[in-house]
């Protein structure tokens, strides 16, 4: 509710395994744990450590977290 990621989860995915498929793992999936605001990966700007070899799916998740963050501020109206 104060707009702070507190988990992520990947539903369903077909990306390549030992590349893309990483983003599942709990330790890219923790990163965004306790952030807040717009989030970006690395090679952005951004304090997300992007998969080596999986820029794009790093930005895709990315992207998927400030749609949610997104989506709570405006239910908020904040």
């Amino acid at each position: 509710t104060d707009g702070t990621v507190t988990g992520v989860s990947i539903i369903s995915m077909s990306e390549t395994s030992g590349l893309g498929a990483n983003a599942s793992k709990e330790s890219f999936r923790s990163q965004y744990v306790g952030k807040s605001g717009e989030l970006a990966v690395s090679k952005d700007g951004g304090e997300i450590e992007a998969l080596t070899g999986a820029t794009v799916t790093s930005r895709a998740v990315t992207d998927g977290v400030n749609a949610a963050l997104d989506f709570v501020r405006e239910v908020q109206g904040t």
